[in-house]
């Protein structure tokens, strides 16, 4: 429930950014399903409302969602040692 408080917020924000941006309300809804990424959802809009194409748009979102590749590494050690359970756990 805390975690849900807080999203709740963020959403409220993006559905009113995405308003004014002229995103229809159908659109809005599947970005919200589809891309599970605050920072990169919030970075579509301008694109999307821009008419961007979908392939610089990928490459932008794709460049946001890097960082996480790097706040992993540091967690590599902790990751279990069997490769079922490697396999099972997310990275």
């Amino acid at each position: 429930m805390p975690v849900a408080m807080g999203y709740l917020p963020a959403g409220i924000a993006f559905g009113v950014l995405a308003q004014v941006a002229g995103i229809p309300v159908w659109a809005t809804v599947m970005l919200s399903i589809v891309l599970y990424a605050g920072a990169a959802q919030y970075a579509c809009l301008p694109m999307l409302s821009a008419g961007l194409p979908i392939g610089n748009i990928a490459t932008n979102i794709a460049a946001i969602n890097l960082r996480h590749v790097f706040y992993g590494i540091p967690l590599l050690q902790y990751l279990p040692k069997h490769k079922l359970a490697k396999t099972y756990c997310p990275d």
